[in-house]
């Protein structure tokens, strides 16, 4: 998922397809990161600095992975939802939330978080019921939406994580504009990225305004400076090959779920169909020469063997020979990660559910296995429209038909993302909320009455 829906023949929210400077003056973030201060941040509770890369080679698995035992238990993680939370900038509009929420490592000390479309307003910080944040408001001079955004968090030389700091860019006329600009007329919600020895890499859906969810190509967006503040990124947009719009006569097929670094790869993780019968499967690319300046993303597909044979990497795409990775479903957008104890591992949570499932798996390719669910998601995101006796059943009966319109979700739960950096040695997820059908007025609304909507959400095993 990801994203807010827009009627085409609605007036344009500020910001969308434009392009130019910053909201925080960031441009001595180098000095900042080694003297542990950013500006507009509030202190964060300490959290040890990670033994070692979470974005290493998997580990040998290790007893866990290969039993049938439960996943860890995930609860609320107020400090660390603190990381995230809107704060009212010291001038221009207020970043007050954003889809997607995926941290990249960039260095031991510093991670970048790309957000989808970015909400701006706002915001109080002193609040009578002693809340972080209240009163959003998408109002004013420059609030709008934008179609993506991003931050930068570091950890200071005492072992603190400082709150997300927030990036995008302005137009030469001054109003807010997204960080990512796509070819041509459209946008790019960006789902996944990594750092990729000097440059940075962040796969993206390519949007119009009237095609609205749903995408109509999947890039790759390199960013060949990640090290300099985000609104002063140099990028350039390739194109993916492998992706297919859904036809009465195929399933579509999309490149964006995952990037996984292992070994002189790249593994691209994508999903074929959408919504309970997505199916996840894999390409990769070479990782070595990403950084040159003729490189063009070229990928190898896994697909089927012949006559039963294990599968192999092809650079031909044939969709319907494509290797479907066992045990683990397909999504939009996810995170794969790899720890001691655990080998592979992934959350997700499942079309129109409200619950947070552990998959892992010993191997990258599968078989993944369901380790459950970790995480229940709070009451007030399973809303119905009317009075509906028993979703979860209603759900069941239907079979992935449509359900009683008393029944029909007012909100939907997804783009669940690991951050290995926020708990080292354990678990932090967040996932989003959004409206279900309702459209950027629905959400604008929901946003400025409901604390947590559209902020994504953090969840973690207790320390």
């Amino acid at each position: 998922m990801g994203g807010l829906a827009q009627d085409p023949s609605s007036p344009r929210p500020p910001g969308r397809g434009r392009a130019g400077v910053r909201l925080l003056l960031l441009a001595a973030l180098p000095c900042l990161v080694q003297c542990g201060l950013a500006p507009g941040a509030r202190r964060a509770v300490p959290v040890l600095p990670p033994a070692s890369d979470a974005a290493a080679p998997a580990p040998a698995a290790e007893p866990f992975a290969g039993t049938s035992a439960p996943g860890p238990v995930l609860a609320p993680a107020p400090d660390l939802q603190a990381l995230l939370d809107p704060y009212r900038a010291p001038q221009g509009p207020s970043w007050l939330g954003g889809d997607v929420a995926t941290s990249i490592r960039l260095a031991d000390d510093r991670w970048v978080w790309i957000f989808g479309d970015t909400l701006l307003g706002e915001v109080r910080e002193r609040c009578a019921d002693g809340r972080a944040y209240c009163d959003r408001d998408v109002s004013g001079a420059s609030a709008g939406m934008i179609a993506n955004s991003a931050g930068t968090m570091i950890r200071g030389r005492d072992g603190a994580l400082w709150p997300v700091v927030k990036y995008w860019r302005t137009d030469p006329a001054g109003a807010p504009a997204p960080l990512f600009a796509a070819p041509g007329d459209g946008f790019l919600w960006p789902l996944a990225g990594v750092r990729a020895g000097s440059v940075l890499l962040v796969t993206a859906n390519r949007h119009t305004l009237a095609s609205g969810l749903a995408p109509v190509g999947n890039v790759l967006v390199r960013v060949r400076n990640p090290d300099a503040p985000p609104d002063a990124w140099l990028y350039d947009v390739h194109e993916l090959d492998g992706f297919r719009d859904a036809t009465d006569r195929a399933p579509g097929l999309s490149w964006t779920t995952a990037l996984v670094p292992h070994g002189e790869h790249l593994y691209v993780l994508g999903a074929r169909d959408v919504g309970p019968n997505a199916r996840t499967v894999a390409a990769r690319l070479d990782a070595r020469a990403v950084a040159d300046s003729g490189w063009r993303p070229r990928l190898e597909y896994l697909v089927v063997g012949r006559d039963g044979a294990r599968p192999v990497w092809d650079t031909s795409l044939a969709p319907a020979q494509l290797h479907v990775v066992e045990g683990l479903p397909g999504t939009s957008e996810a995170t794969v990660d790899a720890a001691p104890g655990i080998g592979w591992y992934s959350f997700q949570i499942p079309p129109l559910h409200y619950e947070l499932r552990l998959y892992t798996a010993d191997d990258l390719l599968g078989p993944w296995r369901d380790r459950g669910v970790v995480y229940r998601l709070p009451d007030q995101w399973q809303a119905t429209r009317g009075t509906c006796p028993d979703l979860d059943r209603v759900r069941e009966q239907a079979n992935g038909g449509p359900v009683p319109p008393e029944c029909d979700p007012r909100y939907a739960a997804y783009a669940a993302k690991a951050h290995p950096e926020l708990v080292p040695g354990g678990f932090a997820v967040s996932y989003n909320v959004n409206t279900w059908g309702g459209g950027y007025e629905a959400a604008v609304h929901a946003l400025e009455t409901l604390h947590g909507f559209y902020v994504p959400q953090v969840v973690a095993t207790p320390q």
